[in-house]
Parts: C-alpha cells; structure tokens; sequence
C-alpha cells in the first residue's frame, strides 16, 4: 500500500465520508477508512486522532483563520463591522467544498454525538471570535453579543446554503440575514 503520498490525508476523508454518508458513522471503522483510501490503519492514525476528526479536525484552522481575519481587519471598522467582514473571509474560503461540507452536515446530523461536538465547535468559534474582537478593544460584553449573533446569523446562512435548490452564494445570504435582522430589529421595540 502506498502510504506516503501527498493526497492521503485528502483520501482518508473521502473515504471517510463516503462510507459514513453509505453505512453510518457509527459503523464504520477506521480500518475501513483506510482499506477504502488505499492506506494502512497506521496511516490513518498519523493524521487523525479517531475517525471524529475526519469531520471536525478543520475547526483549529478555521477559528485561527477567523482570529486573523478580525486581527487583519482595518482598524477603522468597528467591531460589528470586523466580525462581518471576517466571517464573509470565511464564507468565501468555504464556498468551493459545499458538496462535502453537505454530506458532512448529513452525517453529523445522523449522531446525536456528532451533534454535541459539532456544537462545541461552535461554542469555541463564538469564544474565539469574541476573544478577537476584545484584542481588538471592544467591550467584553459587546464582543460577546456580537460574536454570538453574527454567528447565530452565520450558521442560518449555512444551512440555508447547504440545503439550497438556489444558486445563491453563502455570502449573499449571510447579507440577506443581516439585513433581515435589521429590518425585524427596527420594527420591534425593546
């Protein structure tokens, strides 16, 4: 078996999710995952801790990557502003892997434990998120609520794009979301 190519890490997770999506997460095993890439099950453990991973060991790189769009930001946008314009970084960086991040969302929503982690990923993105705009000297508390509601809007956004018979960009409909909540903000009186 070839085990040092360049693309194994990328053939384990379509085989992984090939077999979740055909036979269920739970049903699969790891020594399937790496029988179906063509890799050892020592391969397998190189670059994933269990086969959970498969499905969630992108979360470090896209909080990172969230952190330093915020950190990147100019520094003329207020922190409303910055979060927007960091999760709209993202939403382009993901537009392209909509078929697998699809048939990840299926998975996940197959296992309740799946979706308890799936949950703490965001949990985590919303804590680092805040934390970013705090350096960025926002109030505690605002970059909380900022984090929590773009976020909020974000993943609305997300599963709209991933469900969509359209051909609308998830950027766009994060926009749509946005504006939205402006417009029931402003009809509402708190």
């Amino acid at each position: 078996m070839a085990r040092w190519e360049a693309d194994a890490r990328q053939r384990l997770v379509e085989a992984a999710l090939e077999l979740f999506t055909r036979q269920g997460f739970a049903a699969t095993t790891t020594a399937e995952i790496a029988a179906a890439a063509g890799l050892t099950q020592r391969t397998f453990f190189r670059y994933f801790k269990d086969k959970q991973e498969v499905l969630f060991g992108s979360a470090t790189v896209v909080r990172e990557r969230l952190e330093q769009c915020v950190a990147e930001a100019p520094t003329a946008l207020s922190p409303v502003s910055a979060a927007r314009a960091a999760l709209v970084a993202l939403s382009r960086e993901i537009e392209p892997r909509r078929d697998r991040l699809s048939s990840r969302e299926r998975i996940i929503a197959s296992s309740p434990e799946l979706q308890e982690r799936e949950a703490a990923k965001v949990r985590d993105l919303s804590s680092a998120l805040s934390g970013a705009l705090t350096r960025r000297g926002a109030v505690c508390g605002h970059a909380e609520l900022i984090a929590q509601t773009l976020l909020c809007l974000f993943g609305v956004a997300y599963r709209q794009w991933l469900k969509a018979a359209s051909k609308q960009t998830l950027e766009a409909l994060f926009a749509v979301n946005i504006d939205d909540l402006r417009q029931m903000l402003n009809e509402v009186v708190i």
